[in-house]
Protein backbone atom coordinates (compact mmCIF):
# COMPACT_ATOMS: atom_id res chain seq x y z
CA UNK A 1 0.00 0.00 0.00
CA UNK A 2 3.14 2.29 0.69
CA UNK A 3 4.19 2.09 -2.94
CA UNK A 4 0.70 3.20 -4.42
CA UNK A 5 0.43 6.37 -1.96
CA UNK A 6 4.12 6.84 -3.30
CA UNK A 7 3.10 6.75 -7.04
CA UNK A 8 0.07 8.70 -6.34
CA UNK A 9 1.27 11.30 -4.82
CA UNK A 10 3.75 11.26 -8.08
CA UNK A 11 1.08 11.43 -10.06
CA UNK A 12 -0.32 14.15 -8.32
CA UNK A 13 2.71 16.32 -8.07
CA UNK A 14 3.13 15.98 -12.20
CA UNK A 15 -0.36 16.58 -13.00
CA UNK A 16 0.45 19.77 -11.24
CA UNK A 17 3.44 20.25 -12.94
CA UNK A 18 2.25 20.09 -16.20
CA UNK A 19 -0.67 22.99 -15.36
CA UNK A 20 1.82 25.35 -13.39
CA UNK A 21 4.25 25.16 -17.00
CA UNK A 22 1.04 25.14 -19.15
CA UNK A 23 0.05 28.23 -17.37
CA UNK A 24 3.57 29.77 -18.24
CA UNK A 25 3.82 28.76 -21.54
CA UNK A 26 0.27 30.58 -21.96
CA UNK A 27 0.92 33.56 -20.43
CA UNK A 28 4.65 33.58 -22.48
CA UNK A 29 2.86 33.28 -26.11
CA UNK A 30 0.60 36.16 -25.05
CA UNK A 31 3.34 38.46 -24.00
CA UNK A 32 5.09 37.09 -27.37
CA UNK A 33 2.47 38.26 -29.73
CA UNK A 34 1.56 41.75 -28.06
CA UNK A 35 5.21 42.30 -28.56
CA UNK A 36 4.96 41.02 -32.06
CA UNK A 37 2.15 43.17 -32.75
CA UNK A 38 3.67 46.62 -30.86
CA UNK A 39 6.56 45.49 -33.17
CA UNK A 40 4.80 45.50 -36.37
CA UNK A 41 2.61 48.54 -35.79
CA UNK A 42 5.86 50.14 -35.40
CA UNK A 43 7.00 49.35 -38.37
CA UNK A 44 4.10 50.48 -40.00
CA UNK A 45 4.43 53.91 -38.85
CA UNK A 46 7.80 54.31 -39.72
CA UNK A 47 7.37 53.38 -42.94
CA UNK A 48 4.63 55.72 -43.38
CA UNK A 49 6.89 58.66 -41.58
CA UNK A 50 10.01 57.51 -44.60
CA UNK A 51 7.70 57.77 -47.67
CA UNK A 52 5.46 60.79 -46.65
CA UNK A 53 6.16 64.06 -48.57
CA UNK A 54 4.01 67.04 -48.98
CA UNK A 55 4.71 70.06 -51.12
CA UNK A 56 3.17 73.54 -51.66
CA UNK A 57 3.12 73.98 -54.76
CA UNK A 58 1.72 77.66 -55.33
CA UNK A 59 0.42 79.89 -52.87
CA UNK A 60 -1.31 83.53 -54.07
CA UNK A 61 -2.77 86.45 -52.18
CA UNK A 62 -6.14 87.40 -52.96
CA UNK A 63 -6.48 91.32 -52.02
CA UNK A 64 -9.41 91.75 -52.39
CA UNK A 65 -10.91 88.55 -50.32
CA UNK A 66 -7.78 88.97 -47.80
CA UNK A 67 -7.43 85.30 -48.57
CA UNK A 68 -4.51 83.43 -49.10
CA UNK A 69 -4.76 80.16 -50.96
CA UNK A 70 -2.28 77.93 -51.24
CA UNK A 71 -1.87 74.12 -53.06
CA UNK A 72 -0.62 71.41 -51.33
CA UNK A 73 0.51 68.39 -53.13
CA UNK A 74 1.08 64.56 -51.76
CA UNK A 75 4.71 63.67 -53.56
CA UNK A 76 5.31 60.90 -50.98
CA UNK A 77 3.89 57.28 -51.24
CA UNK A 78 1.06 56.71 -48.58
CA UNK A 79 -1.88 58.78 -47.83
CA UNK A 80 -2.49 61.58 -45.52
CA UNK A 81 -4.93 62.23 -43.46
CA UNK A 82 -6.55 65.71 -44.47
CA UNK A 83 -7.57 66.94 -40.91
CA UNK A 84 -4.35 66.53 -39.63
CA UNK A 85 -2.64 69.48 -41.80
CA UNK A 86 -1.96 72.49 -39.83
CA UNK A 87 -1.15 75.83 -41.35
CA UNK A 88 1.66 78.72 -40.23
CA UNK A 89 1.95 82.46 -41.78
CA UNK A 90 4.98 83.80 -40.45
CA UNK A 91 5.23 81.45 -37.80
CA UNK A 92 2.24 82.43 -36.38
CA UNK A 93 -0.57 79.24 -36.33
CA UNK A 94 -3.43 80.10 -38.65
CA UNK A 95 -5.54 76.77 -38.14
CA UNK A 96 -5.58 73.77 -39.68
CA UNK A 97 -8.03 71.75 -42.09
CA UNK A 98 -10.83 71.14 -39.14
CA UNK A 99 -10.78 75.41 -38.70
CA UNK A 100 -9.43 76.47 -42.19
CA UNK A 101 -11.29 75.99 -45.34
CA UNK A 102 -9.83 73.32 -47.00
CA UNK A 103 -11.41 72.27 -50.77
CA UNK A 104 -10.10 68.67 -52.12
CA UNK A 105 -10.71 68.27 -55.62
CA UNK A 106 -10.01 64.09 -55.23
CA UNK A 107 -9.82 63.55 -51.69
CA UNK A 108 -11.89 60.63 -50.72
CA UNK A 109 -12.67 59.31 -46.94
CA UNK A 110 -10.58 62.56 -45.48
CA UNK A 111 -7.37 61.41 -46.76
CA UNK A 112 -4.67 62.82 -49.51
CA UNK A 113 -3.75 59.63 -51.63
CA UNK A 114 -0.34 60.18 -53.55
CA UNK A 115 -0.71 62.36 -56.61
CA UNK A 116 -3.45 64.45 -54.74
CA UNK A 117 -3.79 68.25 -54.65
CA UNK A 118 -5.33 70.02 -51.88
CA UNK A 119 -6.50 74.07 -51.63
CA UNK A 120 -6.06 75.58 -48.11
CA UNK A 121 -7.50 78.89 -47.99
CA UNK A 122 -6.39 81.13 -45.06
CA UNK A 123 -8.04 84.64 -44.09
CA UNK A 124 -5.57 87.08 -43.71
CA UNK A 125 -4.50 90.67 -44.61
CA UNK A 126 -1.13 90.87 -45.56
CA UNK A 127 0.84 94.31 -46.87
CA UNK A 128 3.35 94.18 -49.67
CA UNK A 129 6.06 91.81 -48.61
CA UNK A 130 7.49 88.56 -47.98
CA UNK A 131 5.36 85.85 -46.40
CA UNK A 132 6.93 82.40 -45.07
CA UNK A 133 4.42 79.87 -45.42
CA UNK A 134 4.53 76.43 -43.58
CA UNK A 135 1.99 73.70 -43.93
CA UNK A 136 2.71 70.58 -41.25
CA UNK A 137 1.00 67.73 -41.52
CA UNK A 138 0.80 63.58 -40.22
CA UNK A 139 3.80 61.51 -40.01
CA UNK A 140 5.90 64.36 -39.58
CA UNK A 141 5.73 65.49 -43.10
CA UNK A 142 5.92 69.59 -43.63
CA UNK A 143 6.49 71.63 -46.79
CA UNK A 144 7.58 75.28 -46.77
CA UNK A 145 6.86 78.19 -48.99
CA UNK A 146 8.06 82.02 -49.40
CA UNK A 147 5.01 84.12 -50.84
CA UNK A 148 5.41 87.29 -52.36
CA UNK A 149 3.24 90.18 -52.50
CA UNK A 150 2.68 92.97 -55.06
Amino acid sequence: MKGESVSTSHLIFFIAALIAVSIVVSLVTSSIKTLGYAVEEKAKDTTKQLYSYIKIVEAYYYSDQNTVRLYVKNVGRTELPVHYFDVFLEGNYMGSCGTLTCVEFTVVDRLLQPGELLEINIPAYLPAGSYDLKVAGAYGVEAEYTLVVG
